[in-house]
């Protein structure tokens, strides 16, 4: 059951060992001896189908033999300028805290890449700055509770992953502004439907369509 079509975008791995932060200062990102370089985003974060048009930048070294190694402050900016993602390499691979931001600046998304695979929990925001997706990630795959929340905060869905695959009695709710309420409830296993519960009419008799919210897709997804 495809609940979160837009994590589909985001890529599931690149990302090795864990290291102490290196100190930098605020005039130049890179260590002493690094190199200032610049190039296509890393798959680590998004798919390529995803970076259009986005410029990457990190701190490079080299080697005896002139072999480049990547370590330290990683960011990436949209074609306006603006920073779309804020990382960090260690050993040449995207490890730790993760942010990704909307253009006009407001924080998107913010997860941990941990030895190549998305870990531990990771959300994604509304434009209001408010949580939409809650969701937790074990080795690169969704495992737990998986939660979506309307912008004024109440919940829009309820679900749980087991090993990457959606098995639980999926919830759906009705926004606040329309009354609020169960909407509906499906049982899956094994990311198919086995039970569907007849849809729940919403609290208000004139539902309007633009009562219901929409998912907060990255504006590289629409």
């Amino acid at each position: 059951m495809a609940l979160f079509t837009m994590l589909a975008l985001i890529r599931v791995g690149s990302a090795d060992a864990a290291g102490p932060a290196a100190q930098e200062d605020e005039a130049n990102p890179c260590v002493v001896g690094a190199t200032l370089a610049t190039g296509a985003p890393d798959p680590a974060i998004f798919a390529r189908e995803a970076s259009r048009g986005v410029r990457a930048f990190w701190c490079e070294t080299y080697d005896a033999d002139g072999n480049s190694l990547r370590a330290g402050a990683y960011w990436e900016l949209y074609p306006d300028g603006a920073t779309r993602a804020l990382a960090r390499y260690v050993d040449s691979h995207i490890e730790g805290l993760v942010e990704v931001f909307d253009e006009d600046g407001s924080l998107w998304l913010r997860g941990e890449l941990a030895g190549g695979q998305w870990a531990g929990p990771l959300e994604i925001f509304h434009a209001n700055g408010s949580p939409w997706l809650s969701a937790h990630f074990r080795e690169g795959q969704l495992d737990g509770p998986v939660e979506t929340r309307f912008p004024d905060g109440s919940v829009e869905s309820r679900t749980r992953f087991l090993g990457g695959r959606e098995d639980a009695i999926a919830t759906s709710y009705y926004p606040a502004q329309a009354g609020g309420g169960l909407r509906s409830r499906v049982r899956v296993e094994g990311d198919e439907i086995v039970e569907t519960a007849p849809m729940q009419q919403p609290p208000e008799a004139a539902l309007s369509q633009a009562a219901l919210s929409t998912s907060p897709l990255h504006p590289s997804e629409n």
